[in-house]
């Protein structure tokens, strides 16, 4: 889920044309709806500042208590979290994300 709709439109392309299949939030309540509502879900990109919620990686970190069988990859155009902020096993990477970033996390599943 990225926060801005260029970017977010932009990103699930890229993420389509490497082969995943894409499900889209807008903000954080629309995110927690999708990831209830497919269950078979294995990754999820979220934005750490999307809108409707309370603080950086708050949805993150309620995704990661909720769903921890997730691989959960945090993005931002802001500096790196400090260590801590993000729940364990939470990948941080820098905007715009790449589909090899995806697919390398993806592929840990399988290994």
């Amino acid at each position: 889920m990225e926060s801005e709709t260029g970017p977010r439109i932009k990103t699930a392309d890229r993420l389509a044309g490497a082969g995943f299949e894409v499900l889209e939030a807008w903000n954080a309540q629309s995110a927690l709806l999708q990831i209830e509502r497919h269950a078979g879900l294995r990754l999820v990109i979220v934005d750490a500042d999307p809108p409707g919620a309370d603080t950086r990686f708050a949805l993150i970190r309620e995704i990661a208590r909720h769903r921890p069988d997730l691989i959960l990859i945090a993005l931002s155009a802001r500096p790196s979290p400090e260590p801590g902020a993000l729940p364990e096993g939470v990948r941080f990477a820098a905007k715009p994300l790449t589909p090899t970033l995806a697919q390398e996390a993806l592929g840990e599943l399988s290994a």
